[in-house]
C-alpha cells in the first residue's frame, strides 16, 4: 500500500496493519506502523480587547497524531510574565484535535497583555515542528483602559517663589500617554519617572511660584486606546502683601514740589470677597519717618493707593504696607520713596598757589536727590578725572551730599589756571561753581645741546656741552657724568679745571685733550626755591682703536679643521666691523695666510683646508672703523691624523699557481703614523658564488712595504690594489685605493671535466657516444683531452684502461670497437701544460645485436621414437635472450609397387630463455635421419644457428650428430650413444 502525500495530513494518521495469509498454511502473519502529525494550530486566538473588570474568553484549538498538549503564555513588550488567577479549560473534541480555553472572571491591569497559545507533543522535542507546521498562534491583547491619579492632595497649598511638583501615575494596557492641562490650555510635558509595562509616571515643576501664573486647577489627562481619564487638582498661593508701589514716574522718583502717590498691592490665589471684607477691613500705609499714620479706604480688590500733595526731601524714606486678615494675622511689606531735587553748591572752590611738582587740592560740595554728581572744568575745558584727580564723598554730611576733591599730583606750569566744579543729578541744568585760580612755582631745565656726541680720537681733541633752563628766580648749574663701562654706573659731580672749562654761569662746558675715558651720559641740573630739575642724559663716545683679543683657545680640531675662539675686546665705542685671523704652518713660513672674520658678534671661527697632522700657529686681532686692534698672544695648534693619501709604485710578482708577492712605497702625504697597509684582490673573471675572495684583503702593520698573498685560485687574473690605513680613537680611516695592476697565476693541473655522461648508440652495437663540458677550474690553457675507457667486469682486475685522444675544440667522441651489449666505464680528464685529474666514473651499455648460436647441444635418447634434446646458452648472446627456436627436420624414402616415394619431415618448437634449457622430441620416424638446429634470439633478431644431427634405426641404435657451422667451414662428430643390444656391437 503506498500512500503519496507530500505533507501528511491528519486524516492520513492512525495505526496501520498489513497481514499475509499463507494458503498452504493456516498461519497468518501481521504487522502495524503508526503514521504520526505534527502538531499544528487550527484555529488561533481573534485579535480583540476588553474592558477592565468584565469577563472575557480565549480559545486555542491544535490538531496532531498523538494528541498535542497546548500550553499558553502571556508577554508584556517582549517580556514573559506568568498566568496567576485565570481558568484554565481544555475540550478534547477527538483524539487528533483538542481545545483550551482561557477564562479571564474579572479583567484587570494585572491580567492585560499578549496572550499565545503554544502546541507541543512527544514528537516535537523542544518544540521544534517542520517550517510547514505552524505550532504558535497569533497573539491576542487583553487591553485594559488608563486611570489617572494626581499623587498631592487637593487643595494643595504652594508658597510664593518656591518649586512647585505635580505627580501623575497613570495606569492601562496598552500604557497611556499623559496629557497635562492648565486653564483650560494644554503645558508642556512633564519629565518620565518610572515606566512599567501598564503604568507610567510623569512629573511637572513650575520654578518660583507666583499666584497670577501659578494658581488655579491642574489636570492629568491619560489616554489610551481603550479610552480617557482625568484627575485634577487646585493649586492655592496663600495672600500677601506688596509695596509700597512709587506711582508717576517710571523711574521711581518724583519731581521735588510735585504731589506723588504710594499704593499696595493684594496678591494670592483664590482672592475673593469672602476673605477680605471691604466694610470692616483697612489697608494701613504707615510712613516710617515721620510715624504719622494715613488710613485710607479699600479701592479696590487688590491696589490702594495713599497720595501726598507736596513731595519735598523731607518725605523721602521707608513706608510700610499693613493687612488685617480675617483670621487675626497681618501681612506686611515695606519700601523706600525718594524725591528728586535739584543740585546746590554747600562749599565753593578758592583760589590756591603751590610749588612746582607738589600736589594740589582743590574742594567743592554740592548736595541734591538724587545725590548729585561733580564734575570739574579747566580753562572752561572738561577735565578727565579719572587720570588727573581722585574725588572723595564725605560720609559724615547728610546721605544727598556730595564731596569732591581734586588732586593735582606734580604741578607745573602747565597747571596754571581757572578751576570750576559742576555738579549734576539729571534734574535740571548743570550748576557751575565759580572760578578759582590757581598759581605755582617751577623751575625747568629744556635740554643739553648737542643731543649727543660721537667723537674719534684720531680726528678731535675737544667737545663742547650747553644746558638751556629756565624758572624763577634763574637757577644756579652743576654738571654731572655717568661713566660707559663702570659697573655702579652712578650720576658724579664735575668740577671746572684744566681740561673742563666753563661760562655763562656753568651753562657751557668744553672739554679738553679728550680721550675714550670721557665716554658717558652727563647731565644738567638745575635749581632755585621752587626745586631741582635735571636734563635728560646726553650721551658722548669718543672712540677708538679696539682693545688686545683675550682668550685666545681652541673649541674643536679635525684633520682638516680648527675651531679657535677668543673673547670679544672692548669696541671703544665704534662698532667692531671684523676680526683678522693670521694663519702659519709651523716650520713653512710660506704657507702663511690672513683670513677675515665679518661680525661684531662673532667670536669663534672654523679654519678650514688645514692639512692632516701638521702643526699651526695662529693671531687674532679686531678692526673697528677707527682702526685694526693689537693682536692677540700666539695660539699653537696641530691638526688631527686623517685618513692617508694614495700609496705609491704597487708591483705585483707571480710566485706559484696560487701565490703572488705585492710590494708598494710609502704615501707621499701619510697624514699620520701609517697604522696598517691594505692590499685588496679580487677576480672578476670568476662567477660571483664561486669567487669566495672577492673583496677580500689581506692587513699587514704600517712598517711592512709588501706581502705574499696566498690561496689564489690558479691561472686567474687579479684585480689589486693598496690603500693605507691611520687609526684615531679606534675608528679605522682608510685611504684612497691605489691604481689596479692586473696579474695572473700561473697555469696548473685543470679541475676534472664535468657533466661526463657516455650513451648508446642506437643500432651501434660497437659504439659509444662520451660527452663532458670544459672543466669549472682550467687552471690554464686546455690543450685537449683524454677519454678513457674499459669494460665493467669485476672478474677482469687487471684489465687495462684504453684511451682515446682529442683536441680541446671537442666535447663529444664515439668510442669505437667494442663489444656488443656490455656495459664500459668511462672517465675524461682535461690536460693543460700537464694532464688534470680524472672525471667521476661514467657508466654505458652498448646497443644490442644478434647472439652466437648455442652451445653444447646434446641428445639423448628416451624410447625408440624420441629423444630429449639440451643445449647451453650462446658464448656471446650480445643481447637478452627473447627466446631459443628449435628446428627439426627429416626425410623418409620408401617405395610403394614400382614406385618411390620421400617423405619430407620438419617440425619447429619454441623455449622460453627462462626455463631449463632442454626439450623432448617425441613422436619421431624409426629409421631417420634428422637434422636439429636450434637459435638464440634478441630484439635485433635471431642469431647464428647451432646443429645436431640425429638417426633413429629399427634395431634401436642411436646415432647422435653434433656439427658447427662457421663461415668458412662445418664440422661434425657423431657419437654412439647406446649400444645396440641386438647386433651386440658398439
Amino acid at each position: 500500500l503506498i500512500i503519496k502525500k507530500s505533507k501528511w495530513k491528519l486524516e492520513a494518521a492512525g495505526v496501520y496493519s498489513c497481514s499475509v495469509f499463507f494458503q498452504e498454511s493456516p498461519v497468518t502473519v501481521s504487522a502495524n506502523a503508526i503514521v504520526r502529525v505534527f502538531p499544528f494550530i487550527n484555529n488561533s486566538p481573534l485579535k480583540s480587547s476588553s474592558s477592565e473588570h468584565l469577563p472575557y474568553n480565549i480559545n486555542c484549538t491544535a490538531s496532531g497524531y498523538p494528541l498535542p498538549t497546548i500550553e499558553w503564555e502571556r508577554s508584556i513588550n517582549g517580556t514573559i510574565y506568568p498566568i496567576d488567577g485565570i481558568e484554565k479549560r481544555q475540550l478534547r473534541v477527538s483524539d487528533r484535535m483538542l481545545t483550551s480555553i482561557l477564562t479571564f472572571n474579572n479583567s484587570s491591569i494585572s491580567t492585560a497583555g499578549e496572550y499565545r497559545c503554544r502546541v507541543h507533543s512527544s514528537i516535537t522535542p523542544q518544540g521544534r515542528v517542520p517550517s510547514h507546521y505552524r505550532n504558535v498562534s497569533d497573539s491576542v491583547s487583553l487591553q485594559v483602559p488608563s486611570i489617572a491619579t494626581i499623587l498631592s492632595k487637593t487643595p494643595f497649598t504652594a508658597n510664593w517663589g518656591s518649586r512647585l511638583t505635580l505627580r501623575c501615575v497613570a495606569t492601562g494596557y496598552p500604557v497611556p500617554n499623559i496629557t497635562w492641562m492648565f486653564g483650560g490650555q494644554q503645558i508642556l510635558s512633564g519629565a518620565l519617572k518610572n515606566t512599567t509595562a501598564t503604568s507610567i509616571e510623569e512629573v511637572v515643576h513650575f520654578d518660583n511660584v507666583s499666584a497670577e501664573s501659578h494658581g488655579g486647577s491642574y489636570s492629568c489627562l491619560a489616554k489610551n486606546s481603550i479610552g480617557t481619564s482625568a484627575s485634577t487638582i487646585t493649586v492655592n498661593v496663600p495672600m500677601r502683601v506688596d509695596g509700597p508701589i512709587l506711582r508717576g514716574d517710571s523711574k521711581g522718583y518724583v519731581r521735588y514740589g510735585h504731589a506723588f502717590s504710594i499704593g499696595c498691592l493684594v496678591r494670592g490665589y483664590p482672592l475673593s470677597p469672602t476673605q477680605i471684607k471691604r466694610n470692616q477691613q483697612k489697608l494701613v500705609i504707615t510712613e516710617k519717618s515721620t510715624s504719622n499714620s494715613l488710613t485710607v479706604a479699600l479701592e479696590s480688590s487688590r491696589l490702594v493707593f495713599l497720595t501726598i500733595p507736596a513731595a519735598n526731601v523731607s518725605v523721602s524714606g521707608s513706608y510700610i504696607c499693613k493687612m488685617h486678615l480675617l483670621n487675626g494675622s497681618t501681612l506686611t511689606s515695606s519700601g523706600k520713596v525718594s524725591v528728586k531735587v535739584a543740585p546746590y553748591f554747600v562749599q565753593n572752590v578758592t583760589d590756591m598757589q603751590y610749588l612746582q611738582h607738589s600736589s594740589a587740592r582743590l574742594h567743592c560740595s554740592a548736595a541734591g536727590n538724587p545725590r548729585p554728581t561733580i564734575t570739574w572744568t579747566f580753562n572752561s575745558s572738561a577735565i578727565n578725572l579719572t587720570s588727573t584727580s581722585t574725588r572723595h564723598t564725605n560720609a559724615s554730611l547728610l546721605k544727598f551730599l556730595t564731596k569732591s576733591v581734586l588732586t593735582i599730583n606734580n604741578v607745573s606750569r602747565t597747571d596754571i589756571g581757572f578751576y570750576r566744579c559742576v555738579a549734576s543729578n539729571g534734574l535740571r541744568l548743570k550748576v557751575t561753581s565759580a572760578a578759582a585760580f590757581l598759581d605755582v612755582y617751577y623751575v625747568l631745565v629744556a635740554s643739553v645741546r648737542p643731543l649727543s656726541v660721537v667723537l674719534q680720537t684720531n680726528n678731535h681733541s675737544y667737545f663742547t656741552l650747553t644746558c638751556l633752563v629756565m624758572g624763577n628766580p634763574m637757577p644756579n648749574v652743576t654738571w654731572l657724568k655717568k661713566a660707559h663701562l663702570r659697573e655702579d654706573r652712578e650720576m658724579k659731580l664735575l668740577a671746572p679745571g684744566s681740561r673742563i672749562v666753563s661760562k655763562d654761569n656753568n651753562r657751557v662746558v668744553t672739554f679738553l685733550n679728550i680721550s675714550t675715558e670721557d665716554s658717558g651720559d652727563y647731565v644738567c641740573r638745575a635749581s632755585n626755591q621752587a626745586g631741582v630739575a635735571t636734563s635728560s642724559e646726553v650721551s658722548v663716545t669718543i672712540q677708538g682703536v679696539p682693545t688686545k683679543v683675550d682668550v685666545l683657545s681652541v673649541k674643536d680640531t679635525t684633520d682638516n679643521n680648527v675651531t679657535i675662539q677668543w673673547k670679544r675686546p672692548f669696541d671703544q665705542y665704534s662698532s667692531i666691523s671684523h676680526y683678522c685671523i693670521r694663519v702659519e704652518m709651523e716650520g713653512n713660513s710660506t704657507q702663511s695666510k690672513l683670513i677675515k672674520v665679518l661680525g661684531s658678534l662673532s667670536t669663534s671661527f672654523v679654519v678650514s683646508h688645514l692639512k692632516p697632522f701638521s702643526t699651526y700657529h695662529f693671531k687674532v686681532h679686531a678692526v673697528n672703523d677707527i682702526g685694526p686692534g693689537p693682536a692677540s698672544d700666539l695660539l699653537r695648534v696641530r691638526t688631527l691624523t686623517s685618513a692617508p693619501g694614495r700609496v705609491g709604485q704597487v708591483n705585483a710578482q707571480v710566485l706559484s699557481s696560487t701565490k703572488i708577492q705585492v710590494s708598494w712605497t710609502r704615501p707621499e702625504t701619510p697624514n699620520g703614523n701609517i697604522s696598517y697597509y691594505r692590499v685588496y684582490f679580487s677576480a672578476p673573471s670568476l662567477p660571483q658564488h664561486l669567487d669566495s675572495m672577492s673583496q677580500s684583503f689581506k692587513q699587514v702593520s704600517g712598517t711592512a712595504l709588501s706581502v705574499n698573498v696566498t690561496g689564489l685560485e690558479k691561472f686567474t687574473e687579479y684585480n689589486l690594489n693598496v690603500t693605507a690605513v691611520n687609526v684615531l680613537d679606534k675608528n679605522y680611516l682608510e685611504g684612497p685605493a691605489s691604481n689596479p695592476i692586473w696579474i695572473r697565476t700561473e697555469e696548473d693541473a685543470p679541475s676534472p671535466p664535468m657533466n661526463v655522461n657516455a650513451a648508446m648508440v642506437p643500432d651501434k652495437p660497437s659504439l659509444l657516444n662520451v660527452r663532458w663540458s670544459p672543466p669549472d677550474s682550467p687552471n690554464g690553457n686546455v690543450t685537449g683531452y683524454i677519454i678513457l675507457y674499459k669494460k665493467n667486469d669485476s672478474t677482469l682486475e687487471d684489465q687495462p684502461w684504453q684511451s682515446v685522444n682529442v683536441s680541446s675544440s671537442k666535447i663529444q667522441v664515439n668510442i669505437t670497437g667494442l663489444t656488443a651489449f656490455t656495459m664500459y666505464v668511462v672517465q675524461v680528464k682535461a690536460i693543460t701544460f700537464k694532464p688534470g685529474s680524472v672525471s667521476v666514473h661514467s657508466f654505458a651499455t652498448t646497443d644490442q645485436s644478434i647472439p652466437s648460436s648455442p652451445e653444447n647441444l646434446q641428445a639423448s635418447e628416451k624410447e625408440d621414437r624420441a629423444f630429449r634434446l639440451s643445449w647451453t646458452r650462446p658464448k656471446y648472446p650480445k643481447g637478452a635472450i627473447t627466446n631459443y627456436t628449435i628446428l627439426l627436420m627429416g626425410s623418409k624414402t620408401y617405395s610403394e609397387g614400382n614406385q618411390t616415394k620421400v617423405v619430407s619431415i620438419k617440425r619447429t618448437k619454441t623455449v622460453r630463455p627462462d626455463l631449463p634449457l632442454t626439450t623432448l622430441l617425441s613422436d619421431l620416424l624409426p629409421d631417420v635421419e634428422y637434422d636439429i638446429e636450434i637459435v638464440a634470439h634478441t630484439v635485433k633478431g635471431e642469431g647464428e644457428p647451432g646443429h645436431i644431427s640425429v638417426s633413429t634405426e629399427v634395431s634401436g641404435k642411436f646415432i647422435l650428430f653434433e656439427c658447427a657451422f662457421n663461415k668458412k667451414s662445418v664440422w661434425c662428430v657423431a657419437l654412439i650413444l647406446r649400444a645396440c643390444i641386438r647386433q651386440n656391437t658398439v
